[in-house]
C-alpha cells in the first residue's frame, strides 16, 4: 500500500510532536521533586459508618445477631467453631426483622449439608447444599440458592459454588454473588 504525501507529512508532525512531549515530561519530572504533590495526587479516604437499626433501607445492626445463634463449641482439629444446628437466614426483600432459619448438619471435618428459607406471604428465599467451613470468616457453598420475589420480577434460581464471607464487624455470612437474575441486589445473609 501506498501512502501520499499528506498522510506521511501528518505522521512526521505526529512523531515530532510526540517526541517533544517526552522530552517535556522528562525535564518536568525533574523539576517536580522539590513541589507541592498537586490535588490529583492526593488521595481521598472514605470511612463506612456503622448501621444504627434495622429497616428496610439500612443493613441488620452490626452489634446484634438473631436469636437462636450458637457458635460455642469450637472444633477441636481445625480450630473453628462448630457450626451444627439453627442460624438465622434473612434475605434483606423478605425482612431482617423476621429471619427464617438454616439448619447446618455436619457430615466432615469443617463440611455441613445444609437447608434452610425464610418465607412472607408469597415470597421466599431457600438454599439447600453443603458448606465447607474456610475460615471463621468464610464459607464455600455448593448448592442452590432460590428467591421468589414477585415485586422484583419473581423466580430466581442460582446453582454451583458461591462464597458467603462475613467483612468488617458484621455477625453474619454474606453471599458475594448478590446480582439476582432481575438486576437487582440481594443481601442472603446467614448469622452466627
Amino acid at each position: 500500500m501506498f501512502l501520499s504525501c499528506l498522510q506521511i507529512n501528518a505522521m512526521k508532525k505526529y512523531l515530532i510532536l510526540g517526541m517533544a512531549m517526552m522530552v517535556f515530561s522528562c525535564s518536568k519530572k525533574q523539576s517536580a521533586t522539590t513541589t507541592q504533590p498537586t490535588a490529583v495526587e492526593k488521595e481521598t479516604i472514605f470511612v463506612e459508618k456503622p448501621v444504627e437499626n434495622i429497616n428496610p433501607e439500612n443493613e441488620p445492626n452490626q452489634s446484634s445477631t438473631p436469636q437462636g445463634t450458637s457458635l460455642d463449641s469450637k472444633n477441636e482439629d481445625s480450630g473453628l467453631k462448630d457450626l451444627s444446628g439453627k442460624h438465622p437466614l434473612t434475605l434483606q426483600w423478605i425482612s431482617w426483622d423476621k429471619p427464617g432459619s438454616i439448619n447446618f448438619k455436619k457430615t466432615a471435618e469443617n463440611e455441613y449439608q445444609v437447608s434452610g428459607s425464610q418465607k412472607r406471604g408469597s415470597d421466599y428465599l431457600k438454599i439447600e447444599g453443603k458448606v465447607i467451613q474456610i475460615s471463621g470468616k468464610e464459607l464455600a457453598f455448593e448448592g442452590t440458592v432460590e428467591t421468589n420475589i414477585k415485586s422484583n420480577g419473581g423466580k430466581c434460581l442460582r446453582t454451583g459454588p458461591q462464597t458467603f464471607l462475613a467483612t468488617q464487624k458484621r455477625k453474619y455470612w454474606r453471599m458475594q454473588n448478590m446480582v439476582e437474575c432481575f438486576g437487582l441486589t440481594d443481601y442472603v445473609d446467614i448469622y452466627f
